[in-house]
């Protein structure tokens, strides 16, 4: 969209000859978002942005799990472990975990009867530490312990899941696995860490759509400002996820719908992750603007598709009808 020229960043206002503008993705390239623009943001709005608000995509595990899916992402266990607490539901304990290659790992812990959990990984490095520790072994020669330790963990290997294997010289009990597999993922977030992204998608789109007349509301403009700055809704701002059975699919969308009572935002994720934004209403005379410069007859939102997969970017209008017709907005 490098066709629209702004003097001012949109969200700090300062002049842009003094400060400077920088690339803004409007959803995340991250997660696959293509449109952007070089002349809405500045350096430092921008990067605030990216750390406060964008970031929060790959801290949803639905986001993260489609990203790895569609292959935005190589591995989902950093992104996981950094945002979630992971718990393992196994015999009468809950087991804190943490996520590699996918696959979720108890982290060494003792728990309620004294008996310690290891991960198969470490399991040697473990119980080094415990024998070198063990004041009882002190008779041993650390040859011996070596020993003892090696024909443990070879029989260890020989076992199946959920036996024991006990070791009378080094007096351990290892059992091979825990029994139980629920696995739990709580969101280290206390708010829906999507919440602030959709609200910035919303506010970004309306700063390019009715520039103007977005910014002089004295009802949308405060009311969104506020509600990215709080990273929730405010007053005037509702946000709701909505159920979607539709099938997961390799594109982003947005649309905004205008009329004298409201400004209705939906945005929808891989097609499958759907937010709707009730906000108040603009004076509407942008859309008089675009509507004798695209010479429609009528005219009462936009419709904006990304599928990056084919790397194809879509901006349509929307008439009274619902009928979607090519805009004159380009994008990038």
């Amino acid at each position: 969209m490098d066709h629209i020229k702004f003097k001012y960043c949109v969200w700090c206002f300062k002049d842009i000859s003094k400060v400077g503008f920088s690339r803004e993705h409007i959803i995340p390239s991250s997660i696959g978002g293509l449109i952007y623009s070089d002349h809405i943001l500045c350096t430092k709005c921008n990067n605030d942005f990216g750390t406060e608000i964008d970031s929060n995509a790959l801290k949803h595990r639905e986001i993260i799990e489609l990203a790895h899916e569609f292959g935005l992402i190589s591995d989902t266990s950093k992104y996981l472990t950094k945002s979630h607490d992971i718990n393992i539901e196994a015999e009468g304990n809950t087991i804190k975990g943490y996520l590699k290659n996918g696959k979720v790992y108890p982290i060494p812990q003792q728990v309620s009867d004294d008996h310690i959990i290891v991960p198969d990984d470490i399991t040697k490095e473990t119980i080094t530490k415990l024998v070198k520790r063990d004041n009882r072994l002190k008779h041993l020669s650390d040859s011996e312990k070596e020993n003892e330790i090696e024909i443990l963990l070879k029989k260890y290997a020989e076992i199946a899941h959920g036996n024991f294997i006990h070791s009378k010289k080094l007096g351990l009990l290892l059992k091979k696995g825990i029994t139980g597999d629920k696995i739990n993922f709580r969101s280290k977030s206390v708010n829906d860490p999507l919440v602030p992204l959709v609200l910035k998608i919303f506010y970004e789109w309306l700063s390019i759509i009715a520039y103007d007349d977005f910014f002089r509301s004295e009802k949308i403009f405060p009311a969104l400002r506020e509600s990215i700055l709080s990273k929730e809704a405010k007053s005037g701002i509702s946000v709701i996820r909505l159920e979607e059975k539709r099938d997961k699919r390799s594109f982003h969308c947005v649309i905004i719908e205008f009329d004298a009572n409201s400004t209705i935002c939906l945005i929808s994720l891989f097609s499958k992750i759907t937010y709707q934004v009730f906000a108040p209403p603009l004076e509407l005379s942008f859309l008089d603007f675009h509507r004798k410069a695209n010479k429609l007859d009528s005219l009462c939102g936009i419709h904006i598709e990304e599928n990056f997969h084919d790397s194809k970017k879509t901006i349509l209008f929307i008439d009274d009808s619902g009928k979607r017709i090519n805009s004159n907005i380009e994008a990038n």
